[in-house]
């Protein structure tokens, strides 16, 4: 009933300003990627697909809000993305969808992936890091030593604060000497679900196709067996 697309914005995003190292090990974009991304925003428009880019933030913040949103309006949310850190939303009326690899995820089946529910997501993450965002987490405690903590002591907060008791003197050296990095990589790798978007249901309805700017962009992009699928032979757009 209700779809979006939602784009990262050009310039760097908040969490630029907390960590300089957030995304620094990123290549710059390939020049012929970048040239495509305009026909991205072409194609939306053309499709009558809503999307959304905010500066400050990145897409994975709008799809956060956008997912609360629907939350609060007794919507189903399907999060379409391959993107591990979309886990901390799922929920009731949430699921995770990954197409490349025809996966849904719902509560049950974050826990069977990850080991971890989804309210323990954004914990774990602070604690393993997340090597393609540059986001650093605890030093030396890697995915199993995350989840037998979380598993007995439920939260970063709990894990802290019951230091002393833990058995393993190693892992509590490592936590005790990497306390401020899991803690901003908290703050690093957790979704933003408000987002001054400012949206109303109606702004998230399929709106119609324009059948000649998405044949003509078709055209200059020499899509036509594309093209084929979309657009009927009498002209009209295919639903």
């Amino acid at each position: 009933d209700y779809v979006a697309f939602c784009f990262d914005p050009r310039g760097p995003s908040f969490r630029k300003e907390l960590d300089s190292r957030y995304k620094a090990n990123r290549s710059e974009t390939p020049p012929d990627l970048v040239l495509q991304i305009p026909y991205i925003y072409k194609l939306t428009e053309a499709l009558g697909i809503p999307h959304f880019c905010v500066d400050g933030y990145e897409a994975d913040d709008l799809i956060g809000t956008l997912t609360e949103f629907g939350r609060r309006n007794d919507l189903e949310v399907v999060i379409i993305s391959g993107d591990k850190d979309f886990g901390q939303l799922v929920g009731p009326f949430v699921s995770l969808y990954d197409t490349m690899k025809n996966e849904k995820l719902d509560e049950k089946g974050v826990v069977e992936k990850w080991g971890i529910a989804p309210s323990q997501f954004v914990d774990y993450l602070a604690i393993v890091g997340d090597s393609s965002d540059n986001v650093p987490g605890v030093s030396g405690v890697g995915p199993k030593g995350a989840q037998k903590l979380l598993a007995e002591y439920h939260s970063l907060d709990q894990i802290y604060e019951n230091i002393d008791r833990l058995r393993n003197n190693a892992m509590a050296t490592k936590l005790i000497e990497g306390k401020s990095e899991a803690f901003l990589s908290r703050q690093l790798v957790t979704i933003r679900r408000d987002v001054p978007l400012g949206v109303v249901l109606k702004d998230l309805q399929l709106k119609s196709v324009h059948p000649s700017e998405l044949h003509q962009l078709l055209l200059e992009l020499e899509f036509r067996t594309f093209e084929k699928k979309l657009i009927s032979s009498e002209g009209g757009a295919n639903t």
